[in-house]
């Protein structure tokens, strides 16, 4: 059924690109550039934020005038510096200013 195509697209797909950030993500606390907690749940937030409302709006049908360059760098950009923020180590600014 749909479910199962669903599950095959998620596993051969999405769920492989969020467990190579996981690794990505582990790699970099341990370095201590980041603290997370939870690894999975925070790559599972980034991808969640990079999709942000530009892709919900199009799935809705909302956006009248198609999503520009300019747009889409300034949510990816914002969307980059949220997720430092928000797991930076207080031993390491990320490359970030106060």
């Amino acid at each position: 059924g749909s479910g199962k195509l669903a599950q095959m697209f998620w596993e051969a797909g999405p769920q492989t690109l969020q467990a190579e950030f996981a690794g990505f993500l582990k790699r970099e606390v341990e370095a201590g550039q980041l603290e997370i907690a939870d690894i999975e749940r925070a790559a599972a937030q980034f991808f969640c934020l990079l999709k942000g409302e530009l892709h919900a709006r199009q799935l809705c049908g909302c956006s009248a005038a198609p999503i520009t360059q300019l747009e889409i760098d300034r949510h990816l950009t914002a969307t980059v510096e949220f997720f430092l923020r928000a797991y930076a180590s207080r031993r390491s600014a990320v490359g970030l200013s106060p």
